[in-house]
C-alpha cells in the first residue's frame, strides 16, 4: 500500500474485529471505522469516504446484501470484499472479491492491497 492513510469500513461482529486490526494496522496507515449493523451504517459522518469496505461472515445473506447495496449507493467508488465460505453470490455485481472464514492476515492484506490498488488505477 502507499503511504496514504488507508480508509476501511469493517461490518460485522466485534469479536472478529482483532483478526481485521492485526491484518491492517501494525502495516502501517490504516484507519478502521467498525459498524455491527445498519444503525451504525447511517451514524457514519457524510464526509467519510472509505477505499474498501470488509463484511464478515458472521452477518447473514439479506445483510450482506442490505449492507452492500447502502454501501454502493452511499460510497460507490468503495471496494467491496466479503468473508464467506464460497463465492457464489460474487456473480452480483456488488461485491468485487472474498476471502474464506479462517483466513490469515497475510492473506486479508494481501487482497485489500490488490483490491485497492484496483480502485487507484481506475
Amino acid at each position: 500500500m502507499n503511504s496514504a492513510i488507508l480508509h476501511v469500513l469493517f461490518v460485522g461482529s466485534s469479536d472478529s474485529l482483532n483478526a481485521i486490526r492485526d491484518a491492517l494496522l501494525p502495516r502501517g496507515h490504516s484507519h478502521l471505522t467498525f459498524a455491527t449493523d445498519f444503525c451504525d451504517l447511517l451514524t457514519i459522518p457524510m464526509q467519510e469516504s472509505f477505499e474498501i469496505a470488509i463484511l464478515h461472515h458472521m452477518i447473514s445473506a439479506i445483510e450482506f446484501r442490505t449492507f452492500s447495496e447502502y454501501i454502493r449507493r452511499r460510497w460507490p467508488y468503495t471496494k467491496i470484499l466479503v468473508t464467506c465460505a464460497s463465492p457464489e453470490f460474487l456473480d452480483d455485481p456488488l461485491y468485487d472479491d472474498w476471502i474464506p472464514p479462517g483466513y490469515s492476515p497475510e492473506m486479508l492484506f494481501a487482497t485489500v492491497e490488490r483490491l485497492t490498488a484496483l480502485r487507484r488505477d481506475k
